[in-house]
């Protein structure tokens, strides 16, 4: 594979990578690729830097038949790391046509069939770990563009049902619809406020029995939500879903869902964020604290159908 970067170009197969600059090739900084790891999972091999670089090749074509009989001891950890690394990368690029990154991401879902061949692939995500997986935040919401960052919680809601529909029936093209039905504990009549920042505008929740900071990372910058025209901005009526747990200093990890615009009265959602409690850090204990605190005593379990 050869890269033309804006500064320079980059050789990169199973043997060598190799560039002009030097940062790339042989040395402390030397990255594993990505698209090496995808392979790694895929086959079940071990990480290309645990063997010498001339027999690596040797060493793929040798053992890509017994590995692939034995695909399925791969542990589900690795398998599922693998692919959130790839989506984070693909969805990182700055691509021509905004509709190639899904169909690139689709063809990679085709190789790692093989070793999740029990599971059902949509449009970037998972049936087995779809809980972990509806964890991304964006890092640059765009309209239209999704995946960025993952969390890596334990997931709470339970899903029953998670559905895609592609153009020309093709499982990892191109996407036009989907549907899912998630069960969990949930808080509705929340709203977020908009504050302006030097980077970004920062959105938090806000709730009348809520005393606590909790930041919500929007998926886009125009979400699907009207205003009441209050200073600071105040955006209209959200639902907060609990879809994960911390692991340290436990807090509910949340998706925010607002009614569909398209069809009001259908008791439909759209995603238009994730909520994240605070950090780890001493001071942050006493927020996640309240947080767990308010949504024990003011959610209940609740079903939604999210497109």
């Amino acid at each position: 594979m050869l890269y033309f970067t804006a500064d320079e170009l980059i050789w990169e197969c199973y043997e060598d990578t190799a560039c002009e600059c030097g940062f790339h090739c042989e040395g402390p900084y030397n990255p594993v690729s990505s698209k090496i790891n995808h392979i790694n999972s895929v086959l079940g091999v071990l990480p290309p830097l645990q063997f010498p670089r001339g027999d690596y090749v040797t060493f793929l074509r040798q053992s890509v038949v017994p590995r692939l009989r034995r695909r399925r001891e791969l542990l589900t950890t690795q398998s599922e790391t693998t692919w959130r690394r790839l989506v984070q990368f693909y969805s990182h690029l700055d691509l021509t046509n905004e509709t190639d990154r899904l169909l690139a991401i689709g063809a990679l879902a085709e190789q790692t069939q093989a070793v999740r061949r029990d599971q059902t692939y949509l449009a970037g995500l998972w049936s087995a770990s779809l809980p972990g997986d509806l964890l991304w935040t964006t890092t640059n919401p765009k309209p239209g563009r999704a995946a960025g960052t993952w969390t890596a919680p334990t997931p709470t809601v339970e899903v029953l049902e998670a559905s895609c529909e592609y153009v020309d029936g093709n499982a990892f093209g191109m996407a036009t619809s989907g549907r899912l039905v998630l069960c969990g504990r949930a808080i509705n009549r929340c709203s977020l406020r908009e504050e302006s920042g030097s980077y970004r505008p920062s959105f938090h929740l806000e709730h009348r029995d809520l005393n606590a900071c909790m930041e919500v990372r929007m998926d886009c910058d125009e979400p699907p939500l009207a205003t009441t025209g209050t200073a600071p901005e105040h955006w209209g009526e959200v639902t907060v879903l609990q879809v994960a747990e911390t692991c340290e200093f436990p807090a509910p990890v949340s998706l925010i869902l607002a009614a569909d615009p398209t069809a009001p009265g259908s008791g439909v959602c759209v995603r238009v964020g994730l909520a994240s409690p605070p950090g780890t850090r001493l001071e942050d204990q006493k927020e996640r604290t309240k947080l767990g605190r308010w949504f024990g005593s003011c959610s209940e379990v609740q079903t939604f159908t999210i497109i």
